[in-house]
């Protein structure tokens, strides 16, 4: 980026941003019996879409400068646009259960019914993310992009580092740990993994769930709670209250509300 006007806050930045987000996920019109050229690829916006788009948006006639008052090359643009989506999906989905976790909890543990409740609503949270698919596209690009790699790992550890510092709160109030040999920051990963892998399931064979998004979302929190609780100690006394596992094991498969 290039003037103070134009930065993290501007709302015109954003909007350019967002209208970007929207422009990569067009469908391609092009009807071709090549398989080859069917596969979806990254479709970066040029100048002039953007402009045109920005236009149709707002309803104003403004000029290629209200992206180079922004971004000097389209390349610096591309790479703004990735960090966009990265941070988008994160807040929406991570950084939102996150929030809802540390303000359920209090000064007690979260429920195990407020646990469920959570947990089922990270998937329809993704599934409701507009930017999710762009999202996953480009952590298979990460794969073999460095710089795309780079900006995927320091969102992820950041929360990472979020997510176990609550987590552990959490587990030291119910007092359970995790199993030796097992940190907190690896919990919140399997479980990440769990939600994005259904959540990607759902967009591709949505068939698979019943085309029930509420479905999703249960299965991913009987799933992930039983998860978590077979990586942490048993409770103390032994004879206390059901476990979460035990807890959402007995709940209905579509019950989160």
């Amino acid at each position: 980026m290039r003037r103070a006007h134009t930065q993290a806050d501007d709302p015109d930045t954003h909007a350019l941003l967002d209208i970007g987000v929207s422009l990569m996920l067009e469908p391609h019109t092009e009807v071709t019996t090549d398989l080859t050229q069917r596969v979806p690829q990254l479709r970066w916006p040029t100048r002039e879409e953007l402009v045109r788009a920005y236009n149709q948006h707002s309803g104003l006639r403004r000029s290629k400068a209200i992206v180079e008052d922004r971004w000097i090359r389209m390349a610096d643009y591309h790479r703004d646009l990735i960090a966009w989506v990265v941070q988008r999906v994160e807040s929406s989905t991570i950084h939102a259960q996150m929030d809802q976790v540390a303000s359920a909890r209090g000064s007690e543990p979260v429920s195990t019914p407020d646990a469920y409740r959570i947990a089922a609503g990270a998937i329809h949270r993704m599934l409701n993310e507009e930017a999710f698919p762009l999202w996953a596209m480009l952590t298979s690009l990460a794969a073999t992009d460095p710089a795309v790699n780079a900006m995927m790992r320091q969102a992820r550890s950041d929360d990472r580092e979020r997510w176990a510092k609550l987590a552990d709160e959490h587990y030291a109030a119910a007092g359970r740990e995790p199993l030796p040999g097992i940190g907190s920051a690896d919990i919140a990963e399997a479980v990440n993994a769990m939600s994005y892998g259904l959540a990607l399931r759902y967009l591709t064979d949505p068939d698979a769930f019943g085309n029930d998004p509420l479905r999703a979302g249960t299965l991913f929190a009987q799933a992930s709670l039983a998860l978590i609780d077979a990586l942490l100690t048993p409770p103390t006394p032994r004879d206390a209250l059901p476990t979460m596992g035990q807890t959402v094991l007995n709940m209905p498969l579509a019950a989160a509300g």
